[in-house]
């Protein structure tokens, strides 16, 4: 299942609402998390940046098109969450998301959003992130 940077960049960008529907978005999240949980389960190296990325915009998206919100902002702040959850690196991956966006408005949002991912991510597991 090869999804890549371009299903990102559709996720983040697209304005069309029927685009990407509310059952897309969660049956694509859920099985990029189901393949990404067994891949790194094996250490297969298959990567883990870009699919959570993945992951996050999907399940952004989705909660945004159920509450009626902005499905780009949500995408873009959810890829952040989910990837600070999983790594929990705050400063430079603000960075490289306000960055690669070049939305400089997102810097509170996706700050906020890994801040709360990273605090939950050491809660529920009790061990540093994946790179620390």
């Amino acid at each position: 299942l090869n999804l890549g940077g371009h299903s990102i960049t559709l996720l983040f960008q697209e304005d069309d609402f029927e685009a990407f529907s509310v059952k897309t978005c969660l049956a694509a999240g859920l099985v990029q998390l189901t393949t990404l949980c067994i891949s790194f389960g094996m250490s297969v190296s298959a990567g883990i940046f870009i699919p959570l990325l993945f992951i996050g915009a999907c399940f952004g998206r989705a909660l945004a098109l159920l509450a009626g919100l902005d499905p780009m902002t949500y995408a873009i702040v959810g890829a952040a969450a989910c990837l600070g959850g999983v790594v929990r690196v705050l400063i430079s991956l603000t960075a490289i998301v306000t960055s690669t966006t070049s939305l400089s408005f997102f810097l509170t949002p996706v700050m906020v959003a890994t801040l709360c991912a990273q605090t939950i991510g050491n809660w529920a597991s009790g061990r540093p992130g994946i790179y620390d």
